[in-house]
């Protein structure tokens, strides 16, 4: 299926810009049309080359480390936090069987909420105000979820999992569109998989940092709070 299908659904469908099919990206002013359909009067073949900033530029500024930093946090702290949920909220005293309909639904519905709500919050301010309130959301869910002595009840499992998912939904949009907002597009490619590249690195390192704090404190509680 993924042979006979997908191939020539890219071949048809897939563009490498906007300007292909005579459109701008978003936030840029529209352009005049003429009576043949083209932009400004110009075939997309005519117009400009892509600006950006190469890899070995971007990595001259601090924007590229705060990203890199930020991106691998956010999902490293996410894969080691989901891979041990069911310990966590297990040692909450949280009945497993409320998880999927305390906490990953609540999670996901979240997440689908704040990805549109980035996204409109992205084209009306800059993007480090929506990470910010990203990382605000994220530190006080899991000072909830790692402060000694909590006990995880449906009602708190539902809020602190509708907190993660914001978090991680507006996370996910900004990180999609910092890199061409701050560097451009002619090298997004080299610089989107440096950063992906972290991301999965770090999710890779997460859920074995919080399996070894766990087996050397006897709690996740001093993890998650360190995450703080």
């Amino acid at each position: 299926v993924l042979l006979v299908v997908f191939p020539p659904m890219a071949a048809m469908f897939l563009r490498s810009k906007p300007e292909d099919i005579g459109l701008a990206p978003d936030g840029e002013p529209p352009e005049e049309r003429t009576a043949t359909g083209t932009l400004g009067g110009q075939s997309p073949s005519s117009k400009s080359e892509l600006s950006g900033w190469t890899l070995r530029e971007a990595a001259r500024t601090p924007a590229l480390w705060v990203l890199l930093a930020a991106n691998a946090l956010m999902f490293g702290i996410g894969a080691g936090v989901f891979f041990h949920l069911v310990s966590i909220v297990d040692e909450l005293q949280l009945p497993l069987e409320l998880l999927p309909s305390c906490f990953f639904l609540p999670w996901a519905m979240a997440r689908a909420v704040s990805l549109v709500l980035a996204g409109y919050l992205l084209d009306k301010t800059h993007p480090r105000f929506v990470l910010f309130g990203g990382f605000v959301l994220g530190g006080a869910t899991f000072v909830v979820l790692g402060w000694p002595g909590t006990t995880l009840t449906p009602a708190r499992a539902v809020a602190i999992s509708t907190m993660w998912g914001f978090s991680m939904g507006f996370g996910k949009a900004t990180f999609g569109v910092c890199p061409a907002q701050f560097f451009g597009r002619r090298h997004l490619g080299s610089i989107s998989g440096v950063l992906q590249t972290t991301n999965v690195a770090s999710t890779a390192v997460g859920p074995l940092v919080v399996g070894m704090s766990h087996d050397a404190l006897g709690s996740y509680s001093p993890i998650i709070l360190v995450i703080f």
